[in-house]
């Protein structure tokens, strides 16, 4: 499940638009699907592994997935040729936090209100 949150808060911070720097080159294919790799570093990047914080120094991701996290070295081999990287300028990366509840009384007035056209 950490993992899961995780994912998703390096998804909603590749989606967004940074404000950390970003080089390198690495565009949108034809389906708008990111080509090449996403690094981000040089920020705190908090896991949420475990029962205290555990910092990375990089996290990678290759298509809308995170393919690596762990040291700038191995990350800079893992995302290999014609990537981005984005510089976090110490900015703070951690998981994003989905509420997945429902209150299922709401669900009724919900779908008789929905405007269908």
């Amino acid at each position: 499940m950490k993992k899961l949150l995780f994912i998703a808060a390096v998804w909603m911070l590749s989606s967004c638009g940074e404000s950390g720097t970003k080089t390198g080159t690495s565009g949108t294919d034809s389906t708008g699907t990111i080509s090449g790799a996403i690094m981000y570093y040089n920020g705190d990047i908090i896991t949420m592994e475990g029962d205290s914080a555990v910092y990375a120094e990089a996290v990678v991701v290759k298509n809308g997935k995170i393919a690596f996290v762990g040291n700038k070295d191995e990350a800079m081999k893992a995302a290999g040729e014609n990537h981005s990287m984005v510089d976090l300028k110490g900015q703070t990366l951690l998981p994003g936090f989905f509420d997945g509840h429902a209150h299922f009384a709401l669900f009724g007035p919900q779908a008789v209100g929905a405007n269908l056209l």
